[in-house]
């Protein structure tokens, strides 16, 4: 049986965080870890253990979080599921160890491989689980949030949720599942997530784009989508935020500079078909990044429902935050009562999976 508190992030606002560190969260979470620990006899094992959870809750959080400062309960699958690509990459350990040094300065630095083994990437995910099961036997999961915290959900094809709103943080895990693809589609696919869940664009209009619509704003300085219209509205200029210009960028040097269609199949030995993509590979390509994200299965015109509702959610918030004196906290600008020993901080899981932003 679950907690009847209401969780903290519906009581903030900032929905968007990936974990919301409210010390009551953080308190369980503790909680959690030591119920586990106790579970080991003490010694190297107990000690192992302990080591794999700091090495998680630093990675979830950049640095901010030991193992015993982290709310686990707020694990979600797409958190899960992109630190595991994330721990597989060369440069991860010297990043995490790096974090740990910032920590605590006095700690004598130790050299590490260029990349976790895979017994030891499994280790940490068996803590994961171990600890996760802890927050269920305790009252901070029910059994349905443990089970897809812990096991990345399957997409089935047609029968994905249509007319749901995803996520800041699910979106962040499904662009960090196209940035650890280091072939083509990995750009293309980053490129159809952001055109849709920060353009707004609905599937047809993205199947339609040719690379002329892609023009530059010498006014505003930005690049822009022009999205044609149909016969009840305008055509739209999209202005394209920085992620997407990563992405267009490095889907161009795939793609090359023929006129054409922008988002192009590509074979499966890593040739791109200057044609269109249909609506339905663009399905595909939602269906299969969400199972590698572990976020529950979604339609492109979610992407748009969610950039919709993004809009709306942040002019209300912005409305409530001007009537409210509540201050800011000084590290993440998320309200709450900063009070002595009542601080409320909220974290973005950084999904770092580029080579070079981990070195």
């Amino acid at each position: 049986m679950t907690t009847d508190a209401v969780p903290a992030d519906e009581r903030l606002a900032g929905e968007s965080a990936d974990f919301i560190l409210d010390p009551e969260e953080v308190e369980r979470g503790s909680s959690a870890v030591q119920s586990y620990l106790e579970t080991l006899k003490p010694g190297d094992g107990r000690r192992s253990a302990e080591d794999a959870l700091h090495t998680l809750a630093l990675l979830f959080t950049d640095g901010v979080c030991d193992a015993h400062g982290f709310p686990w309960q707020q694990v979600k699958a797409y958190h899960g599921a992109a630190a595991l690509n994330i721990l597989k990459e060369e440069g991860t350990p010297a990043r995490l160890e790096a974090l740990r040094f910032e920590r605590d300065p006095s700690r004598k630095y130790r050299q590490v491989p260029s990349t976790y083994s895979a017994k030891h990437v499994q280790k940490l995910r068996n803590s994961l689980r171990r600890v996760l099961g802890e927050c269920y036997r305790l009252g901070y999961l029910s059994a349905e949030e443990r089970d897809s915290a812990v096991a990345i959900p399957k997409a089935e094809g047609r029968g994905a949720t249509r007319g749901r709103i995803l996520s800041a943080s699910e979106y962040r895990a499904l662009t960090s599942a196209c940035h650890v693809d280091s072939t083509a589609p990995g750009p293309r696919d980053s490129l159809i997530l952001s055109l849709g869940y920060q353009g707004g664009l609905r599937v047809q209009e993205m199947v339609g784009l040719s690379l002329k619509d892609m023009r530059y704003d010498n006014r505003r300085g930005q690049v822009t989508v022009y999205v044609k219209g149909t016969k009840d509205s305008r055509g739209r200029t999209v202005p394209l935020q920085n992620g997407a210009l990563i992405a267009l960028e490095d889907w161009l040097v795939a793609r090359g500079d023929r006129d054409g269609a922008l988002l192009c199949p590509v074979r499966k030995g890593g040739k791109v078909e200057v044609r269109r993509m249909t609506a339905t590979a663009i399905r595909q390509v939602c269906n299969r990044r969400a199972e590698e994200a572990g976020v529950a299965p979604f339609s492109p015109n979610d992407l748009r429902r969610s950039a919709v509702a993004t809009r709306t959610g942040g002019r209300a918030r912005r409305a409530r935050q001007s009537e409210s004196v509540v201050p800011a906290s000084p590290l993440f600008g998320v309200g709450g009562d900063t009070g002595p020993g009542n601080v409320t901080e909220a974290v973005h899981f950084p999904y770092r999976t580029r080579k070079q932003e981990l070195l």
